[in-house]
């Protein structure tokens, strides 16, 4: 942003060795798709992220606070809040680093990631690297990355980290949109 000297409303986080799935249609034809959705008018204010569902796509839209970024779009107001990924601790799982930024979202956005619908992916290459969620060093991670601030501390007495957990509607986009309360007062 700073080079183009351009503000991008969406910055698209994504493997770069996945290939989306939209139904049968072609990765290539899939992303644009995608991609037009995510600029257009229709998303609600309220969304934080897009994201693509893995291998077993919905079939309706639907809103959670965790998912797998492996393809996530993060509206650009909420970067500062969600970008960059929390630094996990020496020789952790990656994954506690994106469990540390689904305490943030569901502390200060719930439920504000919206699936794709009918929208898929695969990994094929899938590269080698630590893997796993372990509570203790999740919390860890959270506590050296967001509570130095006095009175906030993503996710205190949560312990639910896996992806999808906690869908909010299967529906139309406005009532997903409706659905979806930020906390930001408590998350400054």
């Amino acid at each position: 942003e700073l080079q183009e000297g351009i503000s991008y409303g969406w910055w698209l986080f994504m493997d770069e060795d996945i290939i989306l799935n939209c139904g049968g249609a072609e990765s290539q034809l899939c992303v644009k798709q995608s991609l037009k959705f995510i600029v257009s008018e229709e998303i609600p204010k309220t969304i934080t992220t897009i994201a693509a569902a893995g291998q077993y796509p919905w079939s309706g839209f639907v809103s959670v606070s965790t998912v797998d970024a492996i393809f996530a779009a993060f509206r650009r107001q909420f970067v500062p809040y969600l970008l960059p990924y929390a630094l996990p601790m020496k020789d952790s799982s990656e994954w506690n680093s994106q469990a540390a930024n689904f305490c943030v979202v569901k502390t200060c956005f719930p439920g504000s990631v919206l699936i794709l619908p009918h929208t898929g992916y695969t990994n094929p290459q899938h590269r080698p690297y630590v893997r796993g969620l372990d509570d203790a060093d999740i919390h860890k991670t959270i506590e050296q990355n967001f509570c130095n601030v006095p009175g906030f501390c993503p996710c205190e007495g949560l312990h639910n980290y896996g992806h999808n957990q906690d869908m909010v509607t299967n529906g139309n986009l406005s009532i997903v949109g409706q659905n979806i309360q930020h906390r930001l007062d408590e998350c400054q």
